[in-house]
């Protein structure tokens, strides 16, 4: 169930699983203008079978076309205690994250990250399995999941899991950290310092100006702007300054209420993006 406080229109909103038996939200997270609620559903009336389940609901409490989303771990329909414990959207990309355990076997499970694109396609899956012992792998119950912006590729994440890895059949269990990301290639910097991300188009220099800096700097780009968005993270994916409506090509940054430290930036005009990069405030 969800539940908007002080009831508005729409609110709460129910889901039930095609078994009808216990199913459960364990986390929510909001990215742009939805909710994304995780947690597990019966798809059967089958008590040992239940599936991570993933839903988008907008701000009315309206379930969004193609959700929700299931996933059914490798042990099969009458083995498949499966559960997903955490979502997070990420700031950069806007894609989904889920991450909770499945059953490959008989009391045996791993912990299994998913990530959907924000039509809700399953982009991949990646599945965590101590083969050593081949026992017991778990997230956590809260907050498992963790997203960084990867810094200098556009739309980039790094994503960190944390649980539990059971090490012998004498019940031994040490805690699990994994980190997952798609980024195969190296960061490109240009010369004069790390943080100052450099693209030549039409001859004309594009980037950061002075990086670092202590009071203002200037984001140059060698095009015409129409309806530019500028945002500024922190290193852990956090939206903490956007400006948006910009159509010169010269973009002063203040540093205002910012407090000293690495940011990364991101320019995108219509939906396109200009540039980003690394910036340091001292």
């Amino acid at each position: 169930m969800v539940v908007r406080c002080s009831p508005q229109a729409g609110f709460p909103v129910l889901y039930n699983g095609a078994g009808s038996l216990g199913d459960v939200f364990n986390d929510l997270d909001i990215g742009g203008n939805y909710i994304y609620c995780t947690g597990i559903a019966y798809q059967v009336a089958i008590s040992t079978d239940r599936d991570y389940v993933t839903a988008k609901y907008n701000f009315s409490g309206m379930i969004q076309t193609g959700w929700p989303k299931f996933y059914d771990g490798p042990g099969g329909s009458s083995a498949s205690f499966d559960q997903a414990r955490d979502v997070m959207v990420s700031t950069s990309s806007g894609k989904i994250y889920v991450t909770g355990e499945t059953q490959h076997n008989t009391n045996k499970m791993d912990v299994t990250t998913i990530r959907y694109s924000t039509t809700g396609t399953q982009e991949w899956v990646v599945t965590y399995n101590n083969s050593g012992v081949n026992w017991n792998d778990q997230a956590l119950t809260r907050n498992s999941l963790a997203l960084s912006l990867d810094g200098c590729h556009a739309a980039k994440d790094y994503v960190y899991v944390t649980g539990r890895s059971q090490v012998a059949a004498s019940g031994d269990i040490d805690m699990l950290t994994l980190k997952y990301t798609d980024v195969t290639t190296p960061c490109d910097e240009a010369p004069g310092g790390e943080g100052r991300y450099v693209q030549q188009e039409n001859n004309v220099k594009s980037g950061l100006y002075p990086n670092p800096f202590s009071s203002s700097a200037t984001l140059a780009v060698g095009q015409e702007l129409t309806n530019a968005v500028l945002n500024i993270y922190d290193l852990y994916g956090k939206l903490i300054f956007s400006q948006t409506g910009i159509s010169s090509s010269a973009i002063t940054i203040e540093k205002g209420s910012i407090t000293e430290g690495v940011y990364f930036y991101q320019l995108v005009d219509n939906d396109n993006l200009v540039t980003f990069g690394k910036m340091i405030i001292q």
